[in-house]
C-alpha cells in the first residue's frame, strides 16, 4: 500500500521549509508498523532539481522489531528492505534531511503491517 501526503502547490501555497519530517503512527495493524520506503520530495535550491531528498539520510525511531529492520531501511532506496517497529501503538519515525528543503510531498510505501492512522508533523 502506497500513500502520498502532498502539500498543495497549484493553489498558490508554497511547499513547506523543513529539515526533519516526523511521522507519529497512532494505531497499528495487528503487528507493528512496517515501511518499505519513506520518500521525502523537494526542490534542491542549488540545482533547481525536484526529487527524493531523504535517501540515505539519518533516521531515528521509537523502536524496531529486530536489528535487521532498522530505521535506515526506510530511506535506503531498496524496496527489499524495511523498517518494522516494535509491536506498540504510538510508534514514530523521523528523518533528518541534513539541511532545510522546500518539501512538497512525502510518499509512504507500507508493508502489510500498515499504520491505520498517522500524523505527519512537518
Amino acid at each position: 500500500m502506497v500513500q502520498t501526503a502532498g502539500l498543495p502547490t497549484s493553489s498558490g501555497i508554497s511547499p513547506k521549509e523543513m529539515r526533519c519530517v516526523f511521522i507519529l503512527l497512532l494505531y497499528k495493524a495487528p503487528y507493528g508498523y512496517s515501511l518499505w520506503e519513506m520518500e521525502v520530495y523537494a526542490t534542491v535550491k542549488e540545482t533547481a532539481e525536484y526529487g527524493v531528498v531523504s535517501k540515505n539520510k539519518t533516521a531515528t525511531i521509537s523502536g524496531a522489531e529486530t536489528e535487521a529492520m532498522a530505521a535506515a531501511n526506510a530511506f535506503d532506496g531498496d524496496e527489499g528492505t524495511r523498517w518494522s517497529s516494535n509491536f506498540a501503538d504510538d510508534a514514530w519515525i523521523v528523518v533528518d534531511l541534513g539541511k532545510t528543503y522546500a518539501v512538497s510531498k512525502v510518499v509512504l510505501n507500507w508493508e502489510g503491517a500498515y499504520g491505520e492512522s498517522f500524523l505527519f508533523c512537518m
